[in-house]
């Protein structure tokens, strides 16, 4: 049985303030696992964009359920994103 354990990610502190965070991941329950990461890798794109604030993505909103999308985002049956 796998225990609690401490996770350090990289994140961002605020514009161009990268920083490490920790948080403690409890055991997995019933039927879940874990999967260890050996390698990542940050690109000088949307990485960087997230670091300099200039991601767009990082201010947008996104409907809650689909009837609240945009009508060009539904589907014929009017559910989902397409």
């Amino acid at each position: 049985m796998s225990k609690a354990r401490t996770v350090r990610t990289l994140g961002i502190a605020g514009p161009g303030r990268p920083a490490f965070f920790s948080y403690t991941e409890p055991p997995p329950e019933d039927g879940q696992f874990r999967v260890d990461t050996v390698y990542t890798g940050l690109s000088a794109g949307t990485e960087l964009t997230f670091v300099k604030g200039t991601n767009p993505y990082l201010r947008a909103s996104w409907p809650r359920r689909p009837s609240q999308a945009p009508p060009r985002w539904r589907t014929a049956s009017g559910a989902g994103a397409s």
